[in-house]
């Protein structure tokens, strides 16, 4: 079964591209995520590793459960722009909780994870504001 993803718009494929990144550095390379994004230079203590390898999982669930939601034959509009609205309180609140922790980011870092996490939440905002009916996809 293959899934139509040219029915997805350029913000979802972007989605799909911060998804697929945090999924596999989480999973594959949590001790780089860790040193990369962090000031706290220490080596990563197996529970840290162990912790990061979760959410690398949930995040991959995220991946596949947003990506088959947005390209299931069928949905109406009103349910694609509740998806909308929930994927920018989802990546609105990863934002303000990396902005709550601020302190523990090297700063260059901070400002990527912030744009990525505040400007996919608030694209999303604007996506489904202005989603048509009748199933269009909006870019």
């Amino acid at each position: 079964m293959s899934l139509p993803l040219s029915s997805l718009s350029t913000l979802e494929k972007v989605e799909k591209i911060s998804q697929a990144f945090y999924t596999s550095s989480l999973l594959f390379m949590p001790a780089w995520w860790l040193s990369d994004n962090f000031l706290d230079q220490s080596a990563a203590e197996d529970r840290e590793i162990a912790l990061c390898n979760v959410l690398g999982v949930l995040c991959g669930c995220l991946f596949a459960v947003t990506t088959w939601a947005r390209t299931i034959k069928g949905a109406a509009t009103e349910e694609k722009r509740n998806l909308d609205y929930v994927a920018a309180g989802c990546w609105g609140t990863c934002g303000l909780l990396t902005l709550s922790q601020a302190a523990q980011y090297k700063a260059d870092k901070l400002m990527v994870n912030l744009g990525l996490q505040l400007g996919i939440g608030a694209a999303f905002v604007y996506q489904g504001l202005n989603r048509k009916d009748g199933g269009e996809k909006e870019e």
